[in-house]
């Protein structure tokens, strides 16, 4: 919104003043506030004149001065006579209003002032005099003088003030909404001879004159339209001057005699607008119900031609609505328009709006996409032109240092790794809306690849590879190596599904690309190991201390990565392994008996696997003969029984010369000669005895006196040495005789009187073999007799 100059010179005012305000330069400055400034210079009195215009033919003579604030109308003189009389006729409209059409008569002056639609208020004032009445009721009032007007003179003009209150004016109805005034001063007889009594010498004077010729006061500078045909002044024309009324003027804030309010204009706010519209709608403020505002159109470029088009319900005319939408907008440059509101016949003095048609700014163009060089983080923006109305550059994402944002082309530094999105724009103005276009410049680090750490796995076919995810860019799994054709569930996922594993080692490669860089490679590998299955070979028996080797099944069979060791589980004594690592190792340190060698296999991480081997020791030593009987004078009837041994593993057998071998131990019906008995255990183990039978004559029968215990014995039935007699034993009636088998158990017992024993126990026959006698003779003449008799069978 732009004013006209009374606005410019309102804010000179005091901060009182709230009146409306003329254009043009000042004539004369002096302060209109209630008080003259007496013996002060001429034009020395203030700067806050309301107006200041000089009248033709009357120049430096008489000057009127008009303002007021919201207590007082002001009303100021220069020039004449302060002994002269001044007059003022006022129509003022208030709520409640009314006027008449005839003058106060002062001085026999009574103006026709129809051409102001009545008066309601008039003024008489002079040097020591005063007065004013008011229309009332269709009456005149009684003179009042309760203004108290200044005169003063400075230099050799006559100066003049008055304050006059408006509810003087209103009759206490506050500030009018609008007034009209005649100005002018009577020459009395005596200051002005050539004049006759009844025609006195009027100055003329209207606060709105142009001091042109033929143009008189006119109803406002902004119409430029003269309201009066001519000047008014000289002898005799006192009653054509009160014929031309000299001045309309709203009084903003002042209320009507419909009772609204006299509002200042308000033509809206400056705008533009692009040149993409052909119409803007208009902000002016809108009147009081009685009043009238106009649009009027003061410039625009040249070829245009707008028009107002309403827009508020009720209007019938675009330019008669504050809200109107200005049409046919089609010229680029700067429309000015004024909002002028009507109250009652005075027009205020217009509002000025602006409003200027800009051309479109160009399209935005942020330039081409750019992938930079591998490791490269630095580029150059080529946005287009900018057009009249500038623009510049902004980061949407990603990171970057600008060298010059409101340049369209220039450099960008310390890029972030990936996309940059950077935004330029190109401004619109104040109308016009911005362009915008966007560029991406891609940056590529140098790629890493990361396959993850390496895998074991036994016996499985399936696995999950876990590489690092690139930063940028993608990656692809692929295989180098391997006993099978792996499966990839998504190579290109770093985290993904291997299938189709065998036993055996996998090279797998995790490739990254990024853009202009080179692939980066990892190498990963996957070891998928065969479950062990421990076999430490077949028992063993040995017929020796000394063990050759062991006969574990072979770690290398099922990889680089399986192993063995051997540990010893149970045994007599602790054995030795040459290499307990080595699956055939040698093996020492045993002596006679039973052992258990544990092997155990393992491969990678599968589940150890273990398996045991028991090794026996026997060591078979012929123990030599229990009994032998030789042949008699060449009969086959020798006999002999071959001690069982002491060691080797049960069951014992025995061959003599190469026959079968047998559990007994005995054998009969030998001639004479020299026979090799042969001895094997359960093991194998072998060892054999030579004896010699000769013939045999017996010895004469024995002394029955004499004690003969016999050492051999076969109850069997045939006759001869059936059973064991004790030859003499019958001269001990007391003798104890005891017989015991090898593990130390009574088999046998005879007390007093001796019954020879025949090979039982408890009814039963007992086995060939050798047992041992105590002959307790219960003579301290004789010993205890200790030794072995051998049962033959």
């Amino acid at each position: 919104m732009r004013k006209l100059l009374f606005y410019t010179l309102l804010a000179t005012l005091p901060t009182w003043a709230s009146a409306t305000t003329t254009s043009g330069p000042t004539t004369r400055n002096v302060l209109i506030d209630g008080i003259v400034n007496t013996g002060a210079a001429p034009g020395t009195n203030g700067v806050d004149w309301e107006t200041d215009e000089v009248f033709q033919g009357f120049s430096n003579i008489v000057n009127w001065y008009l303002t007021w604030d919201d207590q007082n109308l002001y009303l100021g003189r220069i020039g004449g006579n302060n002994s002269e009389g001044s007059v003022l006729y006022v129509r003022a409209e208030y709520t409640g209003f009314q006027t008449t059409n005839r003058g106060f008569n002062y001085d026999f002056l009574e103006p026709e002032l129809s051409p102001m639609g009545g008066i309601n208020f008039a003024t008489y004032i002079k040097d020591s005099y005063s007065e004013f009445r008011t229309w009332s009721g269709g009456v005149w009032g009684a003179a009042n003088n309760s203004i108290a007007p200044q005169f003063s003179t400075q230099g050799s003009a006559a100066h003049m003030e008055v304050a006059i209150p408006w509810n003087a004016i209103t009759n206490s109805n506050g500030l009018p909404s609008n007034l009209r005034l005649v100005i002018y001063q009577i020459t009395p007889n005596a200051g002005a001879p050539a004049c006759t009594p009844n025609n006195h010498f009027v100055y003329g004077e209207s606060p709105w004159g142009t001091g042109l010729v033929n143009d008189g006061p006119s109803v406002g500078v902004n119409d430029g339209l003269p309201f009066s045909a001519r000047q008014p002044g000289g002898c005799g024309v006192g009653q054509d001057t009160a014929t031309r009324w000299w001045g309309c003027y709203p009084v903003i804030g002042g209320v009507g005699s419909n009772g609204w309010t006299a509002l200042a204009p308000n033509a809206g706010p400056d705008d533009s607008l692009c040149a993409s519209a052909t119409s803007q709608l208009l902000q002016g403020n809108s009147p009081a119900a009685e009043a009238v505002g106009t649009w009027y159109v003061v410039s625009q470029p040249a070829g245009a031609s707008v028009s107002f088009l309403p827009t508020t319900p009720g209007i019938a005319l675009g330019i008669n609505d504050p809200a109107a939408l200005l049409q046919d907008i089609t010229q680029l440059g700067t429309y000015t328009l004024v909002w002028d509101i009507n109250y009652g016949g005075c027009p205020s003095v217009g509002d000025t709006v602006v409003i200027t048609r800009v051309a479109l700014p160009p399209s935005a163009n942020a330039g081409a996409n750019q992938d930079l060089a591998c490791d490269v983080f630095a580029g150059t923006l080529t946005g287009g032109g900018f057009g009249p109305y500038g623009g510049g550059w902004t980061q949407l994402s990603g990171q970057g240092a600008i060298t010059n944002p409101d340049s369209n082309t220039t450099t960008v530094s310390s890029l972030g790794s990936g996309a940059n999105i950077f935004l330029y724009t190109v401004n619109g103005g104040s109308a016009c809306p911005s362009t915008t276009d966007s560029v991406i410049i891609t940056t590529y680090p140098a790629p890493s690849a990361n396959a993850g750490a390496d895998q074991e796995h036994c016996a499985s076919s399936i696995t999950t590879l876990t590489a690092t995810a690139p930063l940028f860019g993608l990656g692809q799994w692929s295989q180098f190596s391997g006993p099978s054709s792996v499966i990839f569930t998504d190579p290109s996922n770093p985290i993904t599904t291997l299938s189709n594993l065998e036993t055996g080692t996998y090279q797998l490669i995790w490739a990254t690309l990024n853009g202009t860089c080179p692939p980066a490679r990892d190498t990963m590998t996957i070891l998928v190991h065969a479950p062990p299955i421990a076999d430490a070979g077949p028992d063993l028996s040995y017929c020796t201390l000394i063990v050759d080797q062991l006969d574990a099944n072979d770690p290398a069979g099922l990889g680089v990565n399986a192993s063995g060791f051997w540990q010893q589980a149970s045994g007599p004594t602790s054995v030795t392994f040459a290499d307990s690592t080595a699956y055939n190792t040698a093996v020492s340190g045993f002596a006679p008996g039973m052992y258990k060698l544990r092997w155990t296999l393992s491969n990678g991480n599968c589940p150890v696997s273990v398996d045991i081997v028991t090794i026996i020791i026997s060591t078979l030593t012929n123990n030599g003969l229990d009994s032998l009987r030789s042949p008699s004078s060449g009969n086959f009837n020798g006999y002999v029984e071959v001690a069982h041994p002491t060691n080797g593993e049960p069951p014992i057998r025995f061959s003599i010369d190469g026959g079968p071998y047998q559990l007994d131990s005995t054998f009969d019906n030998l001639g004479p000669g020299t026979y090799t008995v042969n001895i094997i255990d359960n093991f194998g183990c072998a060892d054999s005895l030579m004896f010699t039978l000769t013939n045999y004559n017996p010895p004469p029968p024995p002394d029955p006196d004499t004690l003969f215990i016999p050492d051999g014995f076969s109850p069997n039935a045939d006759g001869t040495n059936d059973t064991w007699e004790i030859l003499g034993i019958a001269k001990f009636p007391d003798a104890v005789i005891e017989v015991y088998n090898i593990w130390g158990s009574l088999i046998f017992a005879s007390e007093g009187a001796y019954t020879p024993w025949n090979g039982q126990y408890q009814a039963q026959d007992m086995p060939q073999a050798n047992y041992y006698y105590i002959v307790d003779l219960k003579s301290a003449a004789h010993p205890v007799y200790r030794g072995s008799v051998t049962l033959f069978r």
